[in-house]
């Protein structure tokens, strides 16, 4: 009986899916002068400085299947996203150190209950559907954060907030044990996209006060 029940669990987590994300855009602010310490001082960035550039996202997988191996100090833009950068519209410059992030668009969540781990080097807040999912607020060595979505299936808005103080960065997002990329889902019927030069600000005011979660 028991044995039965374990195989069973063992079937449903292997043929689990990852979440699909949709229309994701990338954009970065790079700090004029202070060390980013944590998501609120990202959102200052944010705040107080120009947008430096935007790009498509093809996977939460920054550097491309090689996380923390990018020393920020001697890094471009470029450097940092891959293959992405093919996309870029901006300022591809030269040293990353203290540089905030925001990925936004849309997530399609293939299994209730889904399971989520966000690797990081510094920080991080996942957002999904106006809930703060987990984060890390701090600097860390390529660390991990790991949870589950409260959301059931199906299709909800998304944000990653990400930060770079110095030394080696990356990010690299998970589900259901597999990177997290775009792909071609439905789009409900009454779907709000917002211009790219728009997410940023959004995500700030919807999310910034929220720094106990």
């Amino acid at each position: 009986m028991f044995r039965i029940i374990i195989v069973a669990l063992c079937l449903i987590s292997s043929n689990a899916q990852a979440a699909v994300l949709r229309d994701v855009v990338g954009q970065v602010w790079k700090s004029p002068g202070f060390r980013i310490n944590n998501i609120s001082q990202a959102f200052q960035v944010v705040n107080s400085t120009p947008l430096q550039a935007t790009w498509d996202v093809s996977a939460l997988d920054y550097p491309r299947g090689a996380a923390f191996t990018i020393r920020s100090a001697s890094a471009t833009l470029s450097n940092f996203i891959g293959p992405d950068a093919a996309t870029l519209n901006g300022n591809n410059f030269f040293d990353l150190q203290n540089t905030a992030y925001i990925f936004s668009g849309q997530i399609k969540l293939e299994d209730d209950f889904e399971r989520w781990t966000v690797s990081s080097d510094d920080g991080f807040r996942l957002i999904v559907d106006g809930v703060i999912a987990g984060q890390f607020d701090g600097v860390r060595p390529g660390g991990t954060t790991s949870g589950t979505f409260s959301q059931r299936a199906g299709l909800y808005s998304f944000a990653m907030v990400f930060f770079e103080r110095r030394g080696d960065m990356g990010i690299v997002f998970t589900s259901n044990g597999a990177i997290v990329e775009a792909g071609e889902v439905p789009l409900p019927g009454a779907a709000i996209l917002f211009p790219a030069g728009l997410l940023a600000a959004f995500v700030q005011r919807r999310f910034a006060g929220a720094e106990s979660a």
